[in-house]
C-alpha cells in the first residue's frame, strides 16, 4: 500500500476514534437525558415533594416524566395534588427506560388498591415485574422500596429506605439486604432512597445511572 494512502488511512480511523471518544465523554458528564422517557408510579398520598422535585431535576437534564395512576382524575399527595397523564391499563413497560415511586401513602395504596384484586386491570405491580424482566432501571424512594417488595424484586439487593419497623420487616422478609446508615443505595438497576434528605442525591443517582448506561 502507498505509504501517502497508509497514512491518510491512519489519520481516518483516529479522528473517528476521537470523535467517538468525546460523544460518549460529554453524554456521560453533562449527565443528557435527552429521549429518555420515564414512568413515575403513583396513588392517592403520593409524597408531593419527593414526586415534584425529583421529576423537576429529571426534566431539568432533558428526560420526559410521565404520571401513571390507577384511574384518570386528580390525584391529593402529601404537600400537593397532581392528574396523572396516563392509567397503568395503558402502560407497556418497554416504553420507558426508567421507573421511579415516591414515597408517602402512595406505596401502600399501589400494593393495596382493589384494582390490584379485580380481573383486567394492570397494576403497578404488573408493570414493575415486566420492566425488570426487560431489564428496566427502577427507582424508589422513602415508603416506595415497599412496592419493590411486593412485586418480589427485591431478594439479594442492598436497598435503602426510611425508617419504618413494617417497611423494614417487609423488605427484609423479600430477601432485601436494608441499610438504613445510608441515604442512596444502588444495587445493579435498582435505586433507593431514604426520604426527603435523600431527594438530590437520589435523583442525582438517577441521572447518573441514565446518562451512563445503567447496567
Amino acid at each position: 500500500m502507498d505509504k501517502y494512502l497508509k497514512s491518510l488511512l491512519l489519520l481516518a480511523f483516529a479522528i473517528v476514534l476521537i470523535i467517538g471518544g468525546s460523544s460518549t465523554l460529554n453524554r456521560s458528564d453533562d449527565g443528557s437525558l435527552e429521549g429518555v422517557e420515564v414512568l413515575a408510579l403513583v396513588a392517592d398520598g403520593f409524597d408531593y415533594k419527593e414526586f415534584s422535585e425529583v421529576k423537576a431535576r429529571l426534566q431539568s437534564k432533558g428526560a420526559r416524566v410521565t404520571a401513571a395512576s390507577f384511574e384518570a382524575g386528580m390525584l391529593q399527595g402529601d404537600g400537593g395534588e397532581y392528574s396523572p397523564e396516563t392509567t397503568f391499563d395503558e402502560i407497556d413497560a418497554m416504553d420507558y427506560d426508567a421507573f421511579f415511586i415516591p414515597g408517602g401513602n402512595s406505596p401502600y395504596n399501589l400494593i393495596h388498591h382493589r384494582f390490584n384484586v379485580e380481573e383486567g386491570h394492570q397494576t403497578a405491580l404488573d408493570i414493575l415485574t415486566q420492566a425488570h424482566e426487560e431489564r428496566k432501571l427502577i427507582a424508589a424512594i422513602c415508603h416506595g422500596p415497599w412496592v419493590l417488595a411486593a412485586a418480589d424484586l427485591v431478594n439479594g439487593t442492598r436497598v435503602t429506605c426510611y425508617i419504618d419497623p413494617y417497611l423494614i420487616a417487609d423488605l427484609e422478609k423479600a430477601g432485601a439486604v436494608v441499610d438504613t446508615g445510608r441515604l442512596v443505595v444502588r444495587d445493579g438497576l435498582i435505586i433507593t432512597g431514604f426520604g426527603w434528605d435523600a431527594i438530590e442525591s437520589f435523583a442525582s443517582e438517577i441521572v447518573r445511572a441514565l446518562s451512563s448506561g445503567a447496567e
